[in-house]
This record gives C-alpha cells, sequence and structure tokens, in this order.
C-alpha cells in the first residue's frame, strides 16, 4: 500500500514540476508506474487516458490549450501545434470550431481523435507558448493563407503586426526560406506582406485593416496603380524630408491615413498639420481619411478617394507626367 501511495505522491510531483496536467506513458513509467498500475489507476479515475499514451492527471475535463497540449504530446519529440491552433494559441482570433492541427515529422504516426495531423518534411522553426511546443507565427501564417480568404490573410496579419508578435519584413523573410514553390500559401501571404515591406506602422485597428483592403480592391476595380509606400517627398527647400502614407507620384496625390494610435494627441496632431501644408506647398495634392471615416461611412469613403485620385492635381504640369519630380525619390520610411 506504501508503494501506491507512493507512486501517487511522485505523480503529482511530477505535475507539479512539469506545469502541467498532462502526463505522457514515458514520463509516468519515469515516476516508477508499471503499465498495470497506469490501468488501475484509470479504472479508478486518478488517471484519465486522453489518447494513446497521453493521459490526464486528475479529474475534470480538459481546456482548450490543454486538449492541443495533449495533442501535441501524442505526436511525439517532432509535434508542434500548427495552423489554426497555432494562430489561436498566440490570442489572433478564435477559430473554436476549427479541430485540433498539430504539425509532425514526415514519416511519424499520429492517431489521436479530435486532431488533424499535419506531416511536413520542412524543419521550420519552433517555439513554446505557455509550455506547448508551436511553430512559429510566421509559419502558422503560411499554414492558414492557403484555406482563407484574401481579406483575412490581411486581417490576421496586420493584427498581428500591430500586437508586435512579428512585422512584414520578418514574414517575407521565412516565406523566402520557408515558402516558395509547392509550398500553399506562399503567393497569397507575400501578396499582403509586401503591401507594407519597409512601412514603419500598420493599420492601427481592425476597422482601418478592413478599410485599407477595400480600398487596395478598389484601386484595382478602376484601374488606378497602387500607391508608393516609401516615397521621400523634399520640403521646406530641401532642408526636411517627408514619407507620407499613400503616394502617387505620376498623380502628384498623397493620401494620409490618421490612425488612432499615430495621431491621437494634440501636439502630433499640430505636428500633422505643418506635415500637410509642407507636403502641399511642395505641390502635391493631399487629402486625409479620419479613424472614423474608415470605420463609419468606409464605402463613402472610398469613393471619394477615388475621385481625388481621377481628378488631375492643380499644380500638375505635362512635363511631369512622364517622370516624378526629381525633388522626390525612394527612401526607408523615416520615423516621424
Amino acid at each position: 500500500m506504501d508503494g501506491e501511495a507512493g507512486l501517487d505522491r511522485r505523480i503529482l510531483a511530477a505535475v507539479t514540476r512539469r506545469g502541467r496536467r498532462l502526463l505522457t506513458h514515458a514520463e509516468l513509467v519515469e515516476e516508477g508506474a508499471t503499465n498495470r498500475q497506469i490501468e488501475v489507476r484509470c479504472q479508478r479515475g486518478t488517471l484519465q487516458r486522453i489518447h494513446d499514451e497521453v493521459y490526464l492527471a486528475g479529474a475534470g475535463a480538459l481546456a482548450w490549450p490543454e486538449d492541443l497540449q495533449a495533442g501535441v504530446l501524442a505526436g511525439g519529440e517532432t509535434a508542434a501545434a500548427a495552423d489554426f491552433s497555432a494562430i489561436r494559441l498566440r490570442g489572433l482570433t478564435d477559430y473554436s470550431r476549427r479541430s485540433i492541427h498539430v504539425q509532425v515529422a514526415h514519416g511519424t504516426t499520429l492517431t489521436a481523435a479530435g486532431v488533424t495531423r499535419h506531416r511536413s518534411r520542412r524543419g521550420v522553426p519552433t517555439t513554446c507558448i505557455d509550455g506547448i511546443r508551436t511553430v512559429c507565427l510566421e509559419e502558422a501564417l503560411l499554414q492558414v493563407a492557403a484555406k482563407l480568404p484574401a481579406r483575412e490573410i490581411h486581417r490576421l496579419l496586420t493584427t498581428a503586426w500591430r500586437k508586435h508578435l512579428t512585422t512584414p519584413r520578418k514574414v517575407l523573410a521565412h516565406l523566402e526560406e520557408h515558402g516558395g514553390r509547392g509550398v500553399r500559401g506562399t503567393r497569397r501571404l507575400r501578396e499582403v506582406a509586401q503591401l507594407y515591406d519597409g512601412t514603419r506602422r500598420g493599420p492601427g485597428s481592425e476597422a482601418e485593416a478592413d478599410f485599407l483592403f477595400d480600398f487596395l480592391d478598389a484601386l484595382a476595380g478602376a484601374g488606378i496603380e497602387r500607391p508608393e509606400l516609401q516615397y521621400v517627398i523634399d520640403v521646406r527647400c530641401g532642408t526636411e524630408r517627408l514619407v507620407p502614407d499613400f503616394t502617387w507620384p505620376r498623380r502628384r496625390k498623397v493620401i494620409e491615413m490618421k490612425g488612432l494610435e499615430a495621431h491621437g494627441d494634440y501636439v502630433i496632431q499640430d505636428q500633422d498639420h505643418e506635415r500637410e501644408a509642407d507636403i502641399r506647398a511642395a505641390g502635391w495634392d493631399l487629402t486625409t481619411v479620419t479613424p472614423r471615416a474608415m470605420r463609419e461611412r468606409p464605402a463613402r469613403t472610398i469613393a471619394r478617394l477615388l475621385q481625388f485620385l481621377q481628378t488631375p492635381a492643380p499644380t500638375l504640369l505635362p512635363s511631369e507626367l512622364g517622370a516624378p519630380d526629381d525633388r522626390t525619390r525612394r527612401s526607408t520610411r523615416p520615423e516621424r
């Protein structure tokens, strides 16, 4: 009896030490349990078999993170949370109706109820979140990009960027190393990441992200070229350089998005007014978009912007149609 009680104490100590209620068969054996002792405890209810060789110590139902952790433990040493589960684990969106997704090395066997297995020959980076091994966020975005509408891919990437979990440049670097021909989702994710490559700041909210997606789509529908995102304008006799949010050099047009996070206080608002005046003084036609306009009247605002872009700029000269102003050039976007 002392031996059985001692085993129970060791199992509880293993739960405390590992910081999780789930233990594998190998971990129970490390604590001195035999197959017979494990089976007896399953019959008593002090252990619950969740998957083959994965057990819950104690009673009660599993929370979603524990369900995911059980699937990863069932996959063995090469397993990691992946796909929609890796996205949800980072709190980007719920995806509660999706099954548990686990990636394992090619040739690894994983049979577990409620777990979708993904086999991969690619050695992608992994990390640990709340004790659960998971693929890196850039890989998770790549995996779901093949299955989601472009609008939702755009929202996921911009939300992750806003939460400082990744950047468009990190996504593009991951695609360069781990994406490419034959890897589903590469082209679709690259198209979204390239929209913001080199920019300092992404959309400040989901409403702004959705607005920008619809606006860029409307540009294509109207036959208007996409804006330059790293275009530098020299102002005040060339002593200062500004990079607007969106620039159309051949049209001499600039659109500034007044995002909530970047334009929220009076000092920055005053700086914005001076910035806008300088851009206009340099011979550019400029209009702005407020967060309220993006959120409450997106369709009407997009129609206004299209009309703005299709109307010739007051200072536009015929000689300027063929090339950008020689006072302007590309560069890395400076801090405001």
